[in-house]
């Protein structure tokens, strides 16, 4: 185990206290050779004493004196232990962050303390550019661990072999070399520990992050977000890799005052109980933050950053730690965060669907944990679904694995029944699969579920094995009216849906206007995640972050989105076959921003509050 120690428990954390304790701590070292052994022999068992003890931290926009003593508040404890335990054990972690929590100047004194103090460490630390690798600038890396061993004693200073990105630690044997993403990152070398500081903002993020893989085991990524489809998002939801969060409602300097707003009982919740708000405060009671972390949470100085930043954009990017709000996002945060709470549950059954590969008919439902296909209907005893007007729509991948196909089916209520998701299907059989679907979800006539698919790449494919199997009941191109030709020819106007920039703005525009006026019910949680991936581009059309991200080789359309097009072209056929939601349906229509819309926002955010209780 690393840092075992525990000679931190007794440095006083109040700044004049800590200082009067360095201050003797110098006093006795200096007049005793035994105690400056036993001193770097404390450093050496407890990073925590180190830094309290020995270190300094420095920042231009902090009042009064610029330099002070790194005295760690408890998240910074345990950032150290975290780190360090990753190191230790040779896992990678991703330290996902708030602005100036201090993220970098930890990793900084981290590697300097494994190579100051531990034999044969290799380091290596990484930045977008070279200047910050190792530049004059105090935002650079090295800069950092040079301001630590200019205020050290003598006594406790390494010797080092100190070169341009590079640091050898003579008595330890240990080095720390930088290199920029500029470079050919970590080729033919290796290293205990590799660090990429604010990684987001490298712009080729996915080469990097390939190819370091074997560079080492232990990998550090540090940064804010900018936005999806970042090769730090990739990381920070890949499921595999550690996450340690630093939030700025961990810093005593900024949780003072924690608060939310209750809508429903028309008043202030206090979680900071000791701290006074004086008479007249102006709580905000918008329920944002939407996203993040901690959604909703609030507190004075928050809410004056809000108002100096005076950009949504940049509060979720630097303050929230939200992704999705890290851009101009397409679909509204908070509508889709009440509907995650209030109509997203899991399927009522899941499975397979067993069918005949000729005909494209289906066979039987054969339930499974994880199937590929999930139901918010329960099948009839028979194993069939019960005769309805359906609805459907697809989105066809290669069946590379990269990225996945997707169907989705609604009700004449408006309500998802059905979603089919497979990454390892190929455009062929995704085709059969597919109408076997639509047959499976047939109406009382014995007519299939009207079909739609996005036609590009392996859609047309996709829609060429469509028509083989016979099946009409289908969205054809021309004026994208739903035409049944009663003799097709290859003469006759395409089959499919084609995402023109034009056809996708209004394809979302009016699945965006149904969810938020209830017409449209998504039980999916993961369908309305991925709403918040949409954004804005430059030109003004609707984009999926992921599209441009642009420098990752090994899937070009890794989530974009791949269930909500389905969902939007499902909604499109709904909306062609004239769907009206009955009238007590209507009734539940929440405006977003109402009063009403709040109080269902507040009752899903009451079930948050054990997190802070």
């Amino acid at each position: 185990m690393l840092s075992p120690g525990k000679w931190h428990e007794q440095v006083p954390k109040e700044r004049d206290k800590n200082l009067k304790f360095r201050g003797n701590l110098y006093r006795l070292a200096g007049a005793s050779k035994q105690a400056q052994a036993d001193l770097r022999e404390a450093c050496r068992q407890d990073i925590l004493f180190y830094v309290n003890a020995f270190c300094w931290t420095f920042s231009p926009k902090r009042r009064g004196s610029k330099v002070v003593p790194f005295i760690t508040w408890p998240s910074q404890d345990h950032a150290f232990k975290v780190i360090l335990e990753h190191v230790a054990e040779q896992k990678s972690l991703v330290i996902e962050k708030s602005r100036d929590e201090g993220a970098t100047w930890i990793f900084c004194y981290c590697m300097d303390w494994l190579c100051h103090f531990h034999d044969y460490n290799q380091c290596l630390m990484v930045s977008r550019v070279g200047d910050l690798v190792d530049g004059k600038t105090p935002d650079a890396l090295f800069w950092k661990i040079d301001f630590a061993h200019k205020f050290q004693p003598d006594w406790l200073a390494p010797k080092t072999n100190r070169l341009k990105k590079y640091i050898e630690y003579l008595d330890t044997s240990s080095t720390t070399t930088g290199q920029a993403t500029t470079e050919d990152m970590g080729i033919g070398g290796r290293a205990t520990v590799m660090g990429f500081d604010e990684f987001s903002r490298v712009p080729n993020g996915h080469e990097v992050l390939e190819g370091t893989r074997d560079t080492a085991y232990c990998r550090i990524f540090i940064s804010t977000h900018t936005g999806p489809g970042t090769a730090f998002h990739k990381v920070t939801t890949n499921g595999i890799t550690d996450k340690l969060v630093l939030h700025w409602s961990q810093n005593p300097n900024k949780n003072q005052g924690l608060y939310r707003y209750n809508v429903e009982a028309g008043k202030v919740e206090i979680l900071d109980k000791k701290y006074d708000f004086g008479a007249g405060y102006n709580f905000v009671m918008d329920g944002s933050p939407s996203g993040g972390p901690f959604p909703g949470l609030r507190s004075p100085w928050y809410d004056r950053e809000c108002v100096e930043r005076g950009s949504k954009r940049d509060v979720a990017q630097n303050l929230d730690i939200d992704v999705q709000g890290s851009s101009h996002q397409f679909f509204d945060p908070l509508t889709i965060r009440l509907l995650k709470n209030t109509y997203c549950t899991p399927p009522l059954w899941e499975g397979e669907l067993h069918y005949d590969a000729d005909s494209g008919r289906p066979l039987e439902l054969v339930k499974v944990e994880g199937g590929h296909l999930k139901l918010w209907i329960n099948p009839l005893h028979t194993g069939r679904i019960k005769s309805a007007p359906y609805f459907g729509g697809a989105d066809i991948s290669t069946g590379s694995g990269a990225t996945p196909s997707c169907a989705q089916f609604l009700n004449t209520l408006g309500e998802q029944v059905a979603e089919y998701v497979n990454a390892h299907l190929d455009p062929k059989m995704f085709a059969v699969l597919c109408v076997a679907l639509c047959w499976l979800f047939k109406n009382e006539e014995g007519e299939g579920a009207l079909f739609a698919w996005e036609q590009q790449g392996p859609g047309a494919i996709f829609g060429k094995k469509v028509i083989e199997l016979g099946y009409r009941n289908i969205l054809y191109k021309e004026n994208e009216q739903m035409l049944v030709p009663k003799n097709f020819t290859p003469a006759d106007p395409q089959p499919g849906w084609y995402p023109s920039p034009e056809n996708r703005r209004r394809l979302l525009e009016e699945l965006r206007s149904a969810l938020a006026t209830r017409a449209c019910t998504v039980r999916s949680e993961q369908t309305l995640d991925e709403c918040l991936d949409f954004k804005y581009g430059a030109d003004g059309n609707v984009e999926h972050a992921g599209e441009k991200a642009g420098d990752d080789p090994t899937a070009a359309r890794i989530n974009h989105g791949d269930r909500v097009i389905p969902m939007g072209l499902a909604w499109k056929m709904a909306v062609k076959r004239g769907v009206n939601r009955p009238a007590e349906k209507k009734a539940e229509q929440v405006k977003p921003g109402s009063l009403h819309f709040r109080i269902l926002l507040e009752e899903q955010r009451r079930r948050e509050e054990q997190a802070w209780a």
